[in-house]
């Protein structure tokens, strides 16, 4: 028997009949592919770290190694090496957003999900969970927001197809459609924040003006003056919109014969 975070824990074999998953799972995504992987692994090379679980009324939830537990159903294991421990759902979601927030691998989305359910379901504040975390509570609040997003944004944000910046100035913009049009390219030539922002000011201003048109000059209204965002064409060289690009996926070899094609006609 030995102390584990603050509390008694003893490590032993149990029975996989006798373990169920987290009742509240962290990620949204559990790719088969990484549990092949895990169960290959384990297969080698045994089990490197015990799972952690808490008791139940004689079963076990699973606190810590979900994709071990996992990979042990996929191999057809009867046992697995665990540390048990008494835990409070509380404590359970403290310690998992504790432990999440150290890992590099949750979506944004994700993350928003864990800090949603403390302030929520356990009574914590904005400032208390960044505390824990080693953040600022109003870096936890801002990141909480990302639940208010279109799925579609989010959808693309939680694929790691764009980043939390860009997806923000995405979510600013007040015309949905436009909004997803933006998104659309975003994805295709991955744009920065800087950018993404540039474009999002551009529909605003663009807008504030006709708003003006219509009111006839009778009310003013603020305008972001932006500048269009070029390129240099990759076939031409020449300046192109960055609104304008078209996108074209080939192999690198192919893409040279392009080029070479291109500049021996010119």
């Amino acid at each position: 028997m030995r102390e584990i975070q603050g509390g008694i824990a003893t490590e032993k074999e149990l029975p996989m009949e006798l373990i169920d998953r987290p009742r509240r799972v962290s990620r949204f995504d559990i790719l088969e592919t990484e549990i092949d992987e895990l169960a290959e692994s384990i297969r080698e090379r045994g089990l490197l770290q015990a799972i952690t679980v808490a008791e139940r009324d004689g079963r076990f939830e699973v606190v810590f190694g979900d994709r071990r537990y996992l990979a042990h159903k996929k191999l057809g294991l009867e046992k697995i090496r665990a540390v048990v421990r008494e835990y409070s759902d509380a404590d359970i979601a403290i310690d998992r957003a504790t432990e999440n927030g150290q890992r590099a691998d949750l979506s944004p989305l994700e993350e928003a999900a864990e800090y949603v359910n403390l302030h929520e379901t356990h009574g914590m504040s904005w400032d208390q969970i960044g505390r824990m975390l080693g953040k600022s509570g109003g870096l936890i609040l801002r990141r909480t927001r990302v639940l208010s997003m279109d799925q579609r944004i989010q959808r693309a944000l939680h694929e790691k197809k764009i980043s939390i910046g860009v997806a923000e100035e995405l979510h600013r913009c007040p015309d949905l459609t436009h909004a997803l049009y933006l998104l659309e390219m975003c994805v295709e030539h991955g744009v920065t924040v800087t950018v993404a922002r540039g474009w999002v000011n551009d529909f605003i201003s663009q807008a504030r003006r006709r708003g003006s048109d219509v009111a006839g000059g009778g009310v003013e209204y603020p305008v972001y003056e932006t500048q269009p965002i070029f390129r240099a064409c990759a076939l031409c060289k020449g300046p192109v919109d960055l609104m304008k690009l078209k996108h074209l996926e080939t192999c690198p070899e192919c893409f040279d014969a392009i080029l070479k094609i291109v500049r021996e006609g010119g």
